[in-house]
């Protein structure tokens, strides 16, 4: 991270590509770069056991085309045949239905993104505003003023319960992990997520001389919620956790239930699998410069690029 609101882990890819850009090799050296495609989509469908997804994956299929397909049901076969093809001198009618394609791609890879982590439907319209896709009719109607925004929401709100009605196992995860909260409370322990329901150890270690409940992962690093406890809501009538987290230089009394739950370790286990990744390439001669999310990148001599290129394919496959 670095101040003057630049973040070298969030670089730009795509638009204004000027601060990635300004980065470069020494004369007779060139940069190499990959990254874990879809790591954490990947790694939430095996935590949860999602087989249809894994399955897709497992065959190079392409996940955000078949969630496109389930929103706007269009066949999967027409949207990954359409998700590139130039429109260019095809008729009226097909130059249609191949941006109506491309949409659905669109529209299904933010919802995989998005909804994984339990997002509500409100949130998720608003993530769509943010990252400047505006959902509308497929339909061709015009809406105006409020009619807009209005289809937005509901839209949005839509797409979210597909994915949710078509995704039990992460669902059901997301359960899973509100319960292990409630039986962190209790000072219970056991075992939970992936294939053979033994992905994850919930516990209590000691930490300063306290008792603290967390999740282990299996490379043995922990998730902690120190001091979590859990109390009804008033107003709603609802039970919440929380916990105390350091932020900002202070102790905060952080949220938490099932779906944050599951983002924190399926983020926590996709960088122990980016840490392997780069201790592999590393141990094979390549150094590692930089890493930006779930990328990695080096610096090496022209004349070892096609090596240093194969390494990275192996390591990070």
């Amino acid at each position: 991270g670095g101040g003057g609101k630049i973040n070298l882990q969030n670089l730009p890819s795509r638009g204004d590509r000027t601060i990635r850009e300004s980065l470069g090799a020494p004369r007779g050296y060139s940069i190499i770069a990959g990254d874990s495609s879809q790591i954490e989509a990947r790694l939430l469908a095996y935590a949860a056991n999602q087989r249809d997804i894994l399955d897709i994956f497992a065959t190079g299929g392409d996940v955000y085309a078949y969630m496109g397909s389930s929103i706007y049901n269009i066949p999967y076969e027409d949207i990954v045949k359409y998700r590139s093809m130039d429109p260019t001198g095809q008729t009226q009618e097909i130059v249609g239905y191949i941006n109506l394609c491309k949409i659905a791609r669109d529209v299904g890879k933010e919802a995989v993104l998005a909804s994984g982590y339990q997002m509500s439907g409100r949130s998720f319209a608003l993530r769509l505003k943010s990252t400047g896709v505006i959902l509308s009719p497929i339909d061709g109607r015009e809406l105006e003023g409020e009619e807009i925004d209005k289809f937005h929401d509901e839209e949005a709100q839509r797409i979210n319960d597909i994915y949710r009605n078509t995704n039990h196992h992460i669902t059901g995860f997301w359960r899973r992990c509100q319960s292990v909260l409630y039986e962190l409370v209790a000072g219970g322990q056991g075992y939970f997520g992936g294939p053979n329901d033994d992905l994850f150890y919930y516990g209590h270690r000691d930490m300063y001389g306290k008792r603290v409940p967390g999740i282990m992962l299996p490379n043995g690093f922990w998730v902690l919620y120190p001091n979590l406890r859990v109390d009804r809501n008033e107003e709603t009538g609802f039970e919440e956790f929380t916990y105390r987290a350091m932020d900002k230089g202070g102790w905060r009394t952080m949220y938490v239930y099932g779906g944050k739950v599951t983002e924190n370790i399926i983020q926590s286990l996709a960088f122990a699998v980016l840490q392997e990744q780069a201790q592999e390439i590393r141990d094979r001669g390549v150094p590692i410069v930089l890493n930006i999310h779930d990328e990695w990148a080096s610096i090496v001599s022209d004349e070892n690029v096609e090596t240093a290129v194969k390494i990275f394919e192996e390591a990070m496959s």
